[in-house]
């Protein structure tokens, strides 16, 4: 009887072992290699003005997938050179959606870009917000939304 508990024990302790482990989450930096990371809980807001530079970072896990979406009138910019995006596919601004495409090309490697937001016309009566639409691990809805105020600077910012 004592053998067969124990055979019972050691082949639930080899199954529970051979399972899969828990993935790590895929994790959104306060600050990235250009400063305050857009996908970060903590940023709550952004200023316009080209001086005003962003990161948008993520840590995406290996073997794990990352497709953020943003969503309002196209405000924002994205720099090519010399501050080229770090392992990102960037897509075509939608003007039909409104919305342009993120997604991180492999999982295990430093993903960052630079991104700001253009100053409008003040006549131009402009969102005072856009939509981040986070899509982790192929999901087909998001797996988080929130939005991202942007302010006007100020004439004391400088």
């Amino acid at each position: 009887m004592k053998a067969r508990i124990f055979y019972c024990l050691v082949v639930l302790a080899i199954f529970f072992t051979a399972c899969e482990s828990p993935t790590q989450p895929i994790t959104y930096p306060d600050v990235g290699t250009h400063g305050d990371n857009i996908l970060s809980d903590n940023t709550n807001y952004v200023i316009r003005g080209i001086y005003h530079g962003y990161s948008m970072r993520a840590n995406v896990p290996d073997g794990q997938s990352l497709r953020i979406v943003l969503k309002g009138e196209k405000t924002w910019w994205i720099e090519a050179l010399p501050n080229a995006p770090v392992n990102w596919i960037i897509g075509q601004y939608d003007n039909n959606t409104q919305s342009q495409t993120f997604t991180v090309m492999e999982g295990g490697r430093l993903s960052d870009l630079r991104i700001g937001f253009f100053v409008l016309d003040e006549n131009a009566n402009p969102q005072d917000y856009i939509t981040i639409e986070y899509f982790e691990n192929d999901a087909v809805t998001p797996t988080r939304v929130r939005k991202l105020e942007l302010r006007s600077q100020e004439a004391d910012d400088f």
